[in-house]
């Protein structure tokens, strides 16, 4: 037997989903195994997986289902290589001094900033006053804001100097690569090609690509949102209640397991699980309106997760990278109607390998407002799932979460 439903995932849950395409580009990772992905129609969609040993002709020698699912979700953290151990005391000790000095220049560069364009507003005042012509005004004040100018630029390069010894200090501590970009997506184009020019030549084999992935999915360098490069709209965590994206799955890859992986692929998912989360699942949509107790009282009402499926579904999104299209970020799956932002996937019948679902996902009328079916049905594409990208609150206590999904061309949109 070859095939194996992950009966404990639901397709038509925007975290379920990543959690099926997280697996499957994990498991393809395994040159020596040829591994297909399906979908299977029952109370709801559960994945269905193709695994065959290229060596033995076959995925293994199965004693019971027990012992199959054990095998998959020890191979699963295999390739994760979780849990992973903790980084010694002294060490993130190091970091979190390094981290703290990144602060405090970072408060001293937005005082000095801030103090500057105090100054130069003062100065359109007093030119003004002084009847002083427009192009001469702006020379004015330029000539006598030099030195708080100079003092923003100096405050700016010990920042970023700050930042970067940081960066250097994080890359020792971390579990993946491409966690040394720092704590959250916030990243400046220079420390993207920092990390990404080290992995262009070691990434170009197929079994080697796992870092350039997730590059390729996180930032579009060459779109900007102020002085960072703009991160993929998967980003929820953003340090709101001190929770960070990347700092998040370094967390993650420390305490999940072959057993919790065991338990989100093949039963019920119970979300018991404390913190560390990224917000992917509709019920963690924890607005006033939608619960009976404060939200905000984490002690009564605690926030709640699934672990396991946290760290598959981030392995999920390198199947969805981002791109600059004419100036604007455009991320795989998303598209906007009403000025509001939704993602969109499909679900199939007939086993495809990640490349071919790679390729599906990336299919333009998937993010249309009323997708053709009878194109999508030809393509083997049985059903098109669809929510909304909820932002809550304003900066910096805005949050970010999925709304229940409902089949395209149906709903809100």
């Amino acid at each position: 037997m070859n095939e194996i439903v992950f009966e404990g995932i639901d397709g038509s849950n925007p975290l379920g989903f990543l959690t099926a395409i997280g697996a499957l580009s994990l498991l393809s990772e395994r040159v020596d195994i040829d591994v297909k992905l399906s979908w299977k129609t029952t109370t709801g969609y559960q994945p269905v997986f193709y695994l065959k040993n290229l060596e033995k002709d076959e995925f293994s020698e199965i004693i019971s289902l027990v012992g199959e699912r054990k095998k998959i979700a020890a191979l699963l953290a295999d390739i994760l290589g979780v849990p992973k151990i903790r980084i010694s005391e002294k060490q993130t000790d190091k970091t979190a001094k390094a981290d703290a000095v990144v602060q405090k220049k970072k408060k001293e560069l937005v005082a000095s900033d801030k103090k500057y364009k105090q100054k130069v507003r003062d100065l359109m005042r007093e030119g003004k006053q002084h009847e002083i012509q427009k192009d001469a005004l702006k020379t004015w004040v330029e000539d006598r804001s030099r030195d708080s100018r100079e003092a923003v630029d100096k405050q700016r390069h010990n920042y970023s100097a700050a930042r970067m010894a940081w960066l250097s200090e994080l890359k020792k501590t971390v579990h993946s690569d491409e966690l040394s970009l720092g704590k959250t997506l916030s990243i400046t184009p220079l420390e993207y090609r920092r990390i990404a020019e080290d992995v262009v030549n070691s990434s170009i084999c197929h079994n080697n690509r796992r870092l350039a992935d997730f590059l390729a999915a996180f930032v579009a360098e060459s779109v900007m949102d102020g002085d960072k490069a703009k991160a993929t709209p998967f980003c929820f965590v953003t340090g709101s209640g001190h929770q960070y994206f990347l700092e998040t799955i370094g967390k993650l890859m420390e305490i999940v397991d072959a057993s919790r992986i065991e338990r989100c692929l093949f039963y019920p998912w119970t979300y018991d699980d404390k913190q560390f989360s990224l917000r992917w699942a509709p019920v963690e949509d924890r607005r006033y309106a939608l619960m009976w107790t404060d939200p905000g009282d984490t002690k009564r009402n605690p926030s709640k997760t699934n672990w396991a499926a946290n760290l598959l579904a981030y392995n999920g999104i390198r199947l969805l990278p981002v791109a600059d299209m004419g100036g604007k970020l455009v991320a795989t799956g998303f598209s906007e109607f009403n000025g509001q932002d939704f993602f969109s996937w499909p679900i199939w019948q007939g086993f495809i390998d990640v490349n071919s679902v790679r390729s599906l996902l990336s299919l333009a009328t998937l993010r249309e407002l009323s997708p053709d079916r009878k194109q999508l049905n030809k393509r083997g594409i049985i059903e098109v799932f669809r929510c909304r990208r909820l932002r809550v609150g304003t900066p910096p206590l805005v949050k970010f979460n999925f709304s229940t999904a409902l089949p395209a061309g149906l709903g809100e949109w």
